[in-house]
C-alpha cells in the first residue's frame, strides 16, 4: 500500500509510506525556499516526495491529513460555505478544518470537507481513501512508531496548540496506548490557552522582537546570557493536577500576555529569556514527574514544538528513573505528515499489528538523493573539482583553516542538520563563531553545535544513558567535561553545555571519516556542525543551492561523495600539498 501523508498548516510537509516504511519526507520550505512555508496544500513537497518514491499520484492508495488549513473550495456546499461565497472568495481564502468542526459541532471531517474536490485537485484515483488525524495524536505517533520500548513508556506532546489542545500524554503498556490527556474531545471544548507554556514562550519570542513559531531557538540561546530572576512570577500561574494535567489560575490568554508584558518592562531581554526558559523546564519536568507517579514509566517519547528546546530536553533526561529518552527528529508540525499515516495504519490494521513494524529511527535522510552526474553537471565553470582518492584527507586538512560544507544522501527530516546538509569548521578558536555569523547573517549569541564519533563521545561530553538516543539526532544539550572546555571553545555554550550529534560510521561514512582524519591531524575530536543555510533561509536541498552558497562566500569549499568542489585559489593549496 502507498500512503501519502500531508500537513497543510504552518511548516507544511509531505511524506510517503510504502506499506509500513517511510520512503520520502519533504518540508515545503525546502522546495519553495520560503522559511516555514505553509498554511496551504504543500504541492511542491508532494511532487518531490513522488519523485523520491518513483511513483505518481495515481499510485497512492490513501491520503492522510491533519485538520489544518484548507482553501475554501475544499469545503462542501452543504456546509456553511455556500456555493456563491465559495466561487467569489477564491483560492486564497483559507479556513482551519479543526476550527470549523468546532464551530459547526461536526464530528466527521468529511461532513464538511469535499472529498471529491480534494481527490480531483490532487490528481488522485477516485477510490483513494481519505483520512484525517488528531494533531497531538499524530505528534505522539511519530515518537511511538520510531521507538521499540515494549512497556512502561510515556509519550508526551507539547506545543503552541493544535485541535484545541496544548499538551497530550499517552501510556503504553505493551498492548495498548492509553490516552491520559489531550484527545479529540478538546476540539469542541478547547483547553486553557493560558496554560500553554509553549504559547507563553512564543509570546516572549514576539515581545523580544523575534518571530513566533520560527525564532524560539534564539530565546533559548539568549537565555544562557541571562539570569532567571522572574521565573517564579511565571511559574505561579501554572499548576499540575493529580491526574497529570497542566492548568492555569489565570482567566484567559490575555492575562498571561499581561504577566509577560509586565516582566518585560522591568527586565533585560536576557533575563526575560532566562526566566521563560527555566520556567518552561520546571513546568514540563514537574508535569512529567507527576505522570510518572501515576504510571510505571522507564521511557519517555516526546514531540511537538516545545520539545525542539534542547535545554528543556536535557532537564527531562535528568529526571530520576528515566532509562531512555527519544525526541522525534521532525518534532514540529512538519512531522505531523508522518504521524497522520501511522494513525491511519492503526485505524485500519490495529495497534497490535502495527506495533510489530515499530523500529528505532536511523538518521532521517529522507530527501531526494542526487547522482554524481547530476551534481557534476551543475558545478559552475569557475570552480575546481578535486577527484583524487585522498579527498577526505584533503577535506580534513582544509577544515583546519576554512569553512566547508558536506552534501550527502538526501536532506534530513526535521530542523537539525545531521550530516547530509551540514557546514563544518574547526572548533579550536571561538572567533570562528563571529566569522560564520557574519557570513551567514546570523545572530551573534546563537551557539554552534559539534558532532563527535561514537567512540569519543563520552570522553568529551557528560552523556547519561538516557541521553544517548537523543544525541544521535542533536535534540538535547549535555555538559562538556572540564578538560575540553578550553580545547573546543567554538562549540561550548556560556553555561558549559553543548548540543552534540553522536555519529556512527554506518550512518554516514563520509561525515565520520572526515572527522577521523581531522582528529588524526589536530587531535581535536569534534568538528562544528551547523545547518547549511544563511539566516532566514531554509536548509539547502539541491546541488545548485550549495554552489550558490559557495559563490556567495558563505562557505569556502564543498564535500561530496568522491570529490570536492572549491575555488581555484584554494585548490592550489591541496594540489601542492
Amino acid at each position: 500500500m502507498v500512503i501519502l501523508g500531508l500537513h497543510s498548516g504552518h511548516d507544511a510537509a509531505a511524506a510517503i509510506f510504502k506499506d509500513y516504511k517511510l520512503v520520502a519526507f519533504v518540508k515545503e520550505e525546502r522546495i519553495t525556499r520560503i522559511k516555514s512555508d505553509g498554511r496551504k496544500i504543500p504541492f511542491d513537497a508532494i511532487a518531490e516526495c513522488l519523485q523520491i518514491a518513483n511513483i505518481t499520484m495515481k499510485d497512492v492508495d490513501a491520503l492522510c491529513m491533519s485538520r489544518a488549513h484548507f482553501p475554501i473550495q475544499y469545503y462542501k456546499k452543504t456546509s456553511q460555505w455556500q456555493d456563491k461565497f465559495r466561487k467569489n472568495i477564491g483560492i486564497k481564502k483559507i479556513k482551519i478544518l479543526a476550527t470549523e468542526m468546532a464551530k459547526q459541532q461536526v464530528y466527521n471531517e468529511l461532513d464538511i470537507i469535499d472529498k471529491e474536490y480534494i481527490i480531483k485537485d490532487l490528481g488522485l484515483r477516485d477510490d483513494v481513501v481519505v483520512d484525517f488525524s488528531n494533531h497531538h495524536y499524530s505528534h505522539m505517533l511519530g515518537s511511538f512508531y520510531y521507538t521499540t520500548w515494549n512497556s512502561n513508556a510515556l509519550y508526551v506532546t507539547a506545543d503552541g496548540g493544535g485541535d484545541g489542545v496544548f499538551y497530550s500524554a499517552y501510556y503504553y503498556d505493551g498492548k495498548s496506548l492509553q490516552e491520559i490527556y489531550g484527545g479529540d474531545s478538546y476540539i469542541y471544548k478547547s483547553a486553557q490557552k493560558q496554560a500553554s507554556i509553549g504559547d507563553a514562550y512564543s509570546y516572549v519570542t514576539k515581545i523580544l522582537g523575534f518571530t513566533p513559531n520560527k525564532h524560539e531557538g534564539k530565546i533559548t540561546g539568549l537565555a544562557a546570557l541571562g539570569t532567571p530572576l522572574y521565573k517564579e512570577e511565571i511559574i505561579k500561574h501554572f499548576f499540575i493536577t493529580e491526574d497529570g494535567s497542566i492548568k492555569s489560575h489565570l482567566a484567559d490568554e490575555k492575562s498571561m500576555e499581561k504577566v509577560l508584558d509586565s516582566i518585560k518592562q522591568k527586565s533585560s531581554p536576557e533575563d526575560l529569556a532566562a526566566s521563560i526558559q527555566v520556567a518552561t523546564e520546571i513546568i514540563i519536568t514537574d508535569w512529567i514527574k507527576q505522570l510518572m507517579k501515576c504510571y510505571k514509566v522507564s521511557y519517555i517519547g516526546m514531540s511537538g514544538g516545545v520539545f525542539s528546546n534542547v535545554k528543556l530536553n536535557q532537564a527531562v533526561a535528568g529526571i530520576e528513573g528515566i532509562q531512555d529518552l527519544f525526541i522525534f527528529p521532525p518534532m514540529g508540525d512538519e512531522g505531523l505528515c508522518v504521524g497522520n499515516i501511522i494513525s491511519f495504519l492503526i485505524k485500519t490494521e490495529g495497534l497490535e499489528n502495527i506495533s510489530q513494524y515499530r523500529q528505532k529511527m536511523q538518521i532521517p535522510y529522507y530527501g531526494k538523493k542526487y547522482t554524481k552526474k547530476e551534481i557534476l553537471d551543475a558545478v559552475p565553470n569557475e570552480f575546481f573539482i578535486y577527484k583524487e582518492d585522498d579527498y577526505i584527507k584533503k577535506s580534513a586538512m582544509l577544515l583546519q583553516q576554512y569553512v566547508g560544507a558536506i552534501f550527502f544522501s538526501g536532506m534530513e527530516a526535521g530542523p537539525r542538520a545531521l550530516g547530509a546538509r551540514s557546514m563544518l569548521a574547526s572548533p579550536a578558536d571561538r572567533k570562528i563563531n563571529e566569522n560564520l555569523n557574519q557570513r551567514l547573517n546570523r545572530t551573534e549569541f546563537m551557539p554552534f553545535a559539534p558532532y563527535v564519533r561514537d567512540i569519543d563521545a563520552k570522553d568529551i561530553f557528560s552523556i547519561k544513558d538516557s541521553m544517548e538516543t537523543a544525541c544521535k539526532f542533536m535534540t538535547i544539550t549535555t555538559n562538556v567535561k572540564e578538560k575540553y572546555i578550553d580545547t573546543i571553545p567554538a562549540v561550548v555554550h556560556v553555561d558549559k553545555t553543548a548540543r552534540p550529534q553522536i555519529i556512527q560510521r554506518e550512518d554516514n561514512y563520509l561525515y565520520y571519516d572526515i572527522l577521523t582524519e581531522f582528529k588524526n591531524l589536530t587531535s581535536l575530536p569534534v568538528l562544528i556542525n551547523t545547518s547549511f543555510n544563511a539566516h532566514e533561509e531554509p536548509i539547502i536541498n539541491r546541488p545548485e543551492e550549495a554552489f550558490e552558497s559557495l559563490l556567495d562566500n558563505r562557505i569556502d569549499f564543498l564535500i561530496f561523495e568522491g570529490f570536492l568542489v572549491l575555488p581555484k585559489e584554494i585548490a592550489k593549496e591541496i594540489t601542492k600539498s
